[in-house]
């Protein structure tokens, strides 16, 4: 017996074999009967996937410079769909920030990671768009966008002479100290640090660069 439609979902069907079924010596068969019941129907993903978490928060602030944007969605999803066009980065002037997306499928995170250090004292807003799908290939509902700003730039903390000092040796240094660790590496040149008199008459000799003082 072939059914001509395919089984109805959850049903319990029954099977019969009467006598009038014979061998071919004539003999009827005992009567048989016997059930089973079908599969459930499958559910089927239609809901929309959402954002669990993201780092940095929305509104952080300090956010190092060197930060990556990560968002963390609630379901599994098509990789395909996690790129630069569908989670992006923007600063404070609305300008782009380039930079290369990851997707994990073991956590369902993104990474956003900027090619180059963000600025200080900056807003950016990050956006997860609706280009973004899950496995089941439902979209996301509506844009996700949230932002941070990063810490303020290193500032200077204390100078030799003073500002307006009088009186100064004539074999003194000239020191300036920040809030920060230097680059010494990069900042030990003449450009970075320099020292004129009179007429912008510039004055010459070594700088040395030592933690947070050069």
């Amino acid at each position: 017996f072939s059914p001509t439609t395919n089984l109805n979902y959850s049903t319990t069907y029954t099977a019969t074999l009467t006598t009038g079924i014979k061998d071919a010596d004539g003999n009827s068969i005992y009567s048989y009967t016997w059930s089973f019941t079908t599969v459930a129907q499958p559910i089927i993903d239609t809901m929309s996937p959402t954002v669990s978490s993201v780092t940095p928060g929305a509104n952080a602030t300090n956010v190092p410079l060197n930060s990556s944007v990560t968002t963390t969605l609630n379901e599994a999803m098509d990789a395909t769909t996690i790129s630069t066009s569908t989670i992006t980065l923007t600063d404070g002037s609305n300008n782009p920030v380039t930079g290369t997306v990851t997707y994990n499928a073991g956590t369902a995170t993104a990474t956003l990671k900027p090619a180059t250090i963000l600025n200080y004292s900056t807003t950016y807003t990050a956006t997860i768009t609706t280009g973004v799908k899950d496995a089941a290939g439902n979209n996301m509902a509506t844009n996700f966008t949230w932002s941070f700003t990063t810490g303020a730039g290193p500032t200077i903390t204390s100078v030799y002479p003073t500002s307006s000092q009088t009186g100064v040796p004539l074999n003194s240094i000239i020191a300036v100290t920040i809030s920060a660790t230097m680059d010494c590496k990069n900042n030990k040149n003449k450009n970075n640090f320099t020292v004129k008199y009179d007429n912008n008459i510039q004055l010459t000799g070594p700088i040395n660069c030592n933690g947070t003082t050069a």
